[in-house]
């Protein structure tokens, strides 16, 4: 027999060195937890400051990577836990490492960097961070392929600590950015390193390698779309990986309440704060071979309720919840005899994977903990003794038990029933801690889940789940069908490249088109593309195009998708190219949201080499083929000069959709205030030649890079935002603009904002 429990953890000190649990989310490119926006420092910017990386780079100690893994290859670990990394324990602050240095407008940068060879990411700890208003941090890979950040003082917990996701790469380097007229000097203190030495999601699932292929994705069934929602990936103390669920109480006030194994925090209610969330982390489609976003996470939480003897731990939130995340509350039901209809299921994040499911067809059971010396109050599980449909595994403790109706009746505690193998045979079952005894329980009430989750004192059994954001909820759209094939489709012999990417004809843009109903805004955009090989010489951008004719208008946003980075090493300027974003959903967010009427167009433009001869293959977009002759065509393609639809392109007349799917919302940018006029006393060079359409902006010298310009109409709705990259910026004004808008131009420390009319 093999028994898991799957983040109950003993932790041995080695001499500053812990063991640590398996995480396996690897990040692309794209930002993960919850940021607000800026760049660090260009190398241009940097090199004047700083001559190599060597100047504030530390190298941490080295450990015996072998000898770890021969311990892990042991299944029944005593702490029942999978190690994915070392935790080094440091103390690095502004004042005792890295180097720090003043910008020409007084902006002061400390940069630290953390060299731990070998390592597949690494992950930081603050035991302090606390920040003034305006500064910033950042942290990224040498090639910047990877940026976090910026965290600002939104990002500040009640505890003072911060954990924050991983980072790619045996190295990470740490920025930040306090402003000259700083309301205090801020304090940071980095205690963790958390070095991984398994990189798993490099070598391909866990669940390949070890014969798991019974547990099945989420998306699999989309009965459970809605309340998968609720369920979410957590890394508490940088150590350990766990499920967890926000749950619904009786006000319905949206609360985000967390509620997860109490084992997970080790028991110790002080490690909520160091708590990182992950939501909506799935493959998408049923497709287990593309990994789900990774951008939808946020930090610090504060417990509630936590009982030992019951295994809750009742978490909130400390961070807001953006409307693109999602979230949906799930009810619960206090009600014992529903545990006679079944079926019941379970959504988990086993491994650290995206989430799957487990399904019973049959009742569950009394039962009491196998084990008297964890020290769990005697029959306070429910028992599942045998699943049809998947299992659960290491990772998913803390996972809801729910019934037929969606309602959370228990949380998991841990069991065997993986096997030793995954798929195999096993005895005992899975343990769920019982949501009818661990509701009061504890004899402090305020240490109760009654009292967080029934603040009315309604003494509801049940009560069902709750979507905070149901009067306008972000929806993501799509003209993919259930019933489509997607694929990496190529160009036909004797033609080469991709039908929608790089390609023998040279084709510049590929667009997607979009019609609703009523007028949205655009929170953010996925696309899934099946091949991504950065490259600075061929960048690849992301347009929003206006609708209303019959193929794509004028643009209303761009942006670059992995802006490219030098990295500066050994005294010169090196390029890297990577695969960034190929065979993964990639999410791309619009903050503040973008009003694109109820018929718009979501582009990617591509770069061709100059020379005739050379050729390029670095990006491509997974798409539907439709060879239904009523399938309808939902693709558009530039040659360079217009745009065509893809089904009069093809001489077989066939139709397609490409793999880019936005959110939206119902449109309420309207009730915006526009911005105060003539904010700053220097004029800035504006010119609109009417004649041609064309705005010219002279950015002045003193701004730094990027400038971030918008456009206003009188009502203060926001038509169009761009960002400048060079002193110069030229716009087409579309011929729709006509009469009094308001430009606004900001840069780090200054806005300048002018009345102009078309």
């Amino acid at each position: 027999m093999n028994f898991h429990r799957a983040a109950f953890r003993r932790n041995p000190v080695i001499i500053a060195v812990f063991s640590l649990s398996l995480f396996a989310l690897f990040f692309s490119s794209l930002q993960a937890q919850r940021s607000y926006g800026g760049r660090p420092l260009s190398m241009e910017e940097e090199v004047a400051y700083v001559r190599s990386l060597a100047d504030y780079v530390l190298e941490l100690p080295a450990f015996d990577v072998d000898s770890l893994l021969r311990e892990d290859s042991i299944y029944h670990n005593p702490n029942g836990a999978l190690r994915f990394a070392h935790k080094l324990f440091v103390n690095l602050s502004p004042g005792n490492s890295g180097v720090s240095f003043n910008l020409d407008d007084g902006t002061r940068i400390w940069k630290l960097g953390l060299r731990s060879k070998g390592a597949y990411s690494l992950n930081l700890i603050f035991e302090e961070f606390v920040v003034p208003p305006g500064a910033r941090l950042f942290l990224y890979n040498p090639d910047k392929s990877q940026v976090l950040g910026a965290f600002t003082s939104n990002n500040m917990q009640e505890s003072g600590e911060f954990a924050i996701a991983p980072v790619s790469g045996e190295e990470i380097l740490l920025e930040y950015h306090e402003p000259a007229d700083a309301a205090f000097p801020g304090r940071l203190r980095l205690t963790e390193v958390n070095h991984d030495y398994r990189g798993l999601m490099n070598t391909g699932t866990k669940f390949d390698e070890l014969n798991l292929p019974c547990i099945p994705e989420l998306t699999c069934e989309a009965e459970y779309d809605t309340i998968g929602r609720s369920v979410c990936l957590l890394i508490l103390n940088g150590t350990t990986y766990c499920t967890g669920t926000f749950v619904n109480n009786t006000a319905r006030d949206g609360r985000p309440l967390l509620l997860t194994a109490a084992h997970c925090l080790e028991n110790n209610p002080t490690l909520a704060a160091r708590t990182v969330v992950f939501m909506n982390y799935l493959s998408p489609r049923c497709m287990h071979q593309i990994r789900g976003s990774e951008e939808f996470s946020l930090s610090g939480c504060q417990t509630l309720a936590l009982s030992q003897e019951t295994d809750y731990a009742l978490m909130e939130l400390t961070e807001s919840i953006p409307p693109d995340y999602r979230m949906y509350l799930a009810g619960w039901s206090r009600d014992t005899t529903t545990r006679l209809e079944p079926p019941f299921i379970c959504i988990h994040h086993p491994y650290g994977e995206g989430k799957r499911y487990a399904q019973t067809e049959d009742s569950l059971a009394f039962i009491s903990w196998p084990y008297p010396a964890d020290g769990f109050d005697p029959d306070s599980h429910w028992s599942v003794k045998q699943w049809q449909i998947g299992h659960t595994w290491s990772g998913s403790s803390g996972a809801p038990l729910l019934n037929k109706n969606n309602q959370v009746v228990g949380f998991l505690t841990g069991g065997d029933s993986g096997g030793s193998s995954g798929c195999g045979p096993y005895q005992l079952g899975d343990f769920f801690v019982r949501f009818h005894k661990a509701w009061d329980y504890e004899a402090d009430s305020l240490n109760q889940l009654a009292c967080w989750l029934d603040p009315l004192s309604s003494d509801l059994l049940k009560i069902n789940g709750l979507d905070p954001n149901e009067d306008n909820p972000a929806r993501r759209i799509s003209n993919l069908r259930l019933s489509d094939s997607i694929a990496e489709l190529r160009q036909e012999i004797p033609e080469n490249g991709y039908l929608f990417g790089h390609n023998s004809f040279e084709q510049r843009a590929f667009a997607e088109e979009f019609r609703q109903d009523s007028n949205v805004m655009l929170k953010g955009i996925y696309l899934v593309p099946s091949k991504g090989i950065k490259s600075s010489s061929y960048p690849v951008y992301i347009d929003v195009m206006q609708g209303g004719g019959a193929a794509p208008e004028n643009i209303l946003s761009s942006m670059e998708l992995n802006p490219y980075y030098l990295e500066y090493r050994s005294r010169s300027f090196h390029e890297t190219a990577k695969e960034q974003f190929a065979n993964a959903e990639n999410y791309i967010s619009f903050d503040p949201p973008l009003a694109v009427g109820n018929h718009f167009y979501v582009a990617i433009r591509l770069e061709y080499p100059s020379n005739a001869s050379a050729e390029i293959d670095s990006f491509a977009m997974y798409a539907a083929y439709h060879k239904e002759r009523l399938a309808k065509n939902t693709v558009w393609v530039n040659n360079g000069t217009e745009w065509n639809s893809f089904t009069s392109m093809n001489r077989r007349a066939y139709s397609s959709s490409l793999w880019l799917e936005p959110m939206v919302m119902n449109d309420t940018l309207a009730v915006t205030e526009p911005p105060p006029v003539d904010t700053l006393d220097q004029q800035i060079p504006v010119y609109y030649s009417s004649q041609d359409r064309i705005l010219h902006i002279a950015i002045p010298s003193s701004w730094r890079l990027p400038v971030e310009m918008r456009l206003f109409d009188p009502a203060g709705r926001l038509l169009y935002l761009a960002s400048a990259e060079q002193k110069k910026l030229t716009l087409y004004i579309p011929e729709r603009f006509k009469g009094f808008y308001i430009i606004q131009l900001k840069e780090r420390r200054r806005q300048y904002v002018q009345k102009i009319v078309f």
